[in-house]
């Protein structure tokens, strides 16, 4: 399976499971990449950063819990491996650790428009 089967292959698939079936296929596709060979490859390295942000992203909105309960795992198969380039690269500096409600960020017009109709309620 190929990182960028991430999206939907099936309408049917998307229609029965919804977005769970495709974060399953993106936590299966991450982990491949990241352990199933016995060293970290700069390629798999960079797909597997890739896909983690997409996941990251959508999952954020839609399903943090599952991100939540799988991302401990990734990281303590990081540090076994000693694989601190990529803790340290991906995990902490683009902040892919856990979801939580502070990541939902707002661009300035939105947060306005959420402003300006919050305060015409009240």
């Amino acid at each position: 399976m190929d990182w960028m089967d991430y999206e939907y292959r099936d309408e049917n698939d998307l229609a029965k499971y919804g977005c769970w079936n495709t974060f399953a296929q993106a936590r299966k596709i991450v982990w491949k990449l990241l352990f199933e060979e016995s060293k970290l490859t700069t390629e798999n390295f960079n797909k597997a950063a890739e896909l983690l942000e997409y996941y990251r992203r959508d999952a954020l909105m839609l399903s943090p819990r599952d991100y939540n309960l799988w991302i401990p795992t990734v990281r303590d198969e990081l540090l076994k491996r000693n694989y601190m380039a990529f803790w340290q690269e991906i995990i902490v500096n683009k902040e892919l650790d856990l979801c939580c409600g502070t990541d939902a960020k707002f661009d300035d017009d939105e947060l306005d428009v959420y402003t300006e109709s919050t305060n015409s309620i009240l």
